[in-house]
């Protein structure tokens, strides 16, 4: 049986360029919240982030024929969306850029008092973590957030790997100095 979510998505897209258009649904089930989750990493929680990832649907679509599947799909269509969401920052269209922290795991409780310390924690996290130009804070974002290793972070930012560790090193030093004592206990 020749299941979907059993191929890997550099498969589908050769199945797609090959002339089988109707799976490029299963790549947007895929992508469709991970990339929304990124764009908003980016841009703020907008209303525009489904605008934006629409839009890297399309170009990706659009440009599917020149993906070459020796490489990472994912690290390719991260690229679309990076470029497109830099583009929108960069039109000013909006003005602040706010990032989630969900990647600081404070585990589950059930005390209410608890539970709302770690989302005043959490609010903190956020703040420090937008205070953080964006070449620190979008690697680290993807290393964390995203699962992203150091290679795919290098495609989709187009950095040499090394330059990807010491920005990922050198924001978590940024929170540490600037933000730990912020930080509520």
């Amino acid at each position: 049986m020749n299941r979907l979510v059993d191929q890997s998505d550099e498969v589908l897209v050769v199945r797609i360029i090959s002339g089988e258009h109707e799976l490029y649904r299963e790549i947007v089930l895929r992508y469709e919240q991970k990339l929304a989750r990124y764009v908003a990493t980016i841009i703020g929680k907008s209303h525009d982030t489904d605008d934006i990832v629409q839009t890297v649907f399309i170009k990706t679509y659009t440009n599917i024929r020149s993906f070459d599947p020796k490489l990472k799909f994912s690290s390719w269509i991260y690229r679309i969306a990076h470029n497109e969401s830099v583009n929108h920052v960069k039109s000013g269209v909006i003005s602040k850029i706010q990032v989630f922290g969900e990647w600081f795991d404070f585990g589950k409780n059930d005390d209410t008092e608890e539970q709302l310390d770690r989302e005043i924690i959490k609010k903190q996290l956020d703040s420090c973590l937008e205070s953080l130009d964006m070449k620190y804070r979008e690697p680290l974002l993807l290393y964390y957030y995203e699962d992203k290793s150091y290679e795919e972070i290098s495609d989709i930012l187009r950095l040499p790997v090394r330059a990807v560790g010491v920005r990922i090193h050198r924001a978590k030093e940024m929170i540490r100095r600037h933000c730990y004592g912020k930080i509520t206990r």
